[in-house]
C-alpha cells in the first residue's frame, strides 16, 4: 500500500466530491459535513484553494483519493481537522498523514490543536497517538493540542 499526501489542487476537488459522496451516509452520523451540490462544492473549495483560505491536502492511497487533511492558522496556533473515506479506516493512513504534515508542511513550531466528537473514537486514537493532549470538553467536543513538535 503506497499512501502520499500532497497539496489539494483543483483537478482533485472533483475527486473529493465523489469519496464524500460515496460516505456521506457515515459522514453525516458523524455530522461533519453537510452535502452540497457539486457545483457549490467546487466554487466553495475553489475559492478556498485560490485565496490561500486554509491549506489542503489530499491523502491518496495506491494513487487513489482517499481523504483529506485540513489547516487552518491562527495567530497563535495551527488547526488541524482530517477525514477518510470508510474504506480506508483502521489501517493507520490519517495517523501517518497527518503527521507527515505536522513535519514537513508546518513550518513554524505553533502548537497545534485539533478537536473531535465523543462518540468519534478513531479520531480519539489518532490524535492521542499523534501526541495531543485534551484540554477541555464542552457539550459537544473533545479538545485536544499538541506543544511539542520535532
Amino acid at each position: 500500500m503506497t499512501i502520499t499526501v500532497s497539496q489539494l489542487t483543483e483537478e482533485d476537488i472533483s475527486s473529493m466530491y465523489l469519496t464524500i459522496s460515496e460516505n456521506l451516509g457515515h459522514i453525516y452520523e458523524l455530522k461533519e459535513i453537510q452535502y452540497l451540490p457539486y457545483e457549490t462544492f467546487f466554487n466553495h473549495f475553489k475559492n478556498i484553494l485560490d485565496n490561500n483560505l486554509l491549506k489542503i491536502f489530499a491523502i491518496r492511497v495506491n494513487g487513489l483519493f482517499a481523504g483529506a487533511i485540513e489547516v487552518a492558522t491562527k495567530d497563535d496556533r495551527y488547526i488541524i481537522g482530517y477525514w477518510i473515506g470508510l474504506a480506508y479506516r483502521n489501517r493507520g493512513i490519517v495517523t501517518m498523514a497527518v503527521e507527515d504534515v505536522i513535519k514537513h508542511d508546518l513550518a513554524e513550531k505553533k502548537p497545534i490543536t485539533a478537536n473531535t466528537r465523543y462518540d468519534n473514537l478513531a479520531s480519539i486514537r489518532i490524535l492521542q497517538k499523534l501526541g495531543f493532549k485534551e484540554t477541555h470538553r464542552d457539550s459537544e467536543l473533545i479538545h485536544y493540542e499538541r506543544v511539542d513538535r520535532p
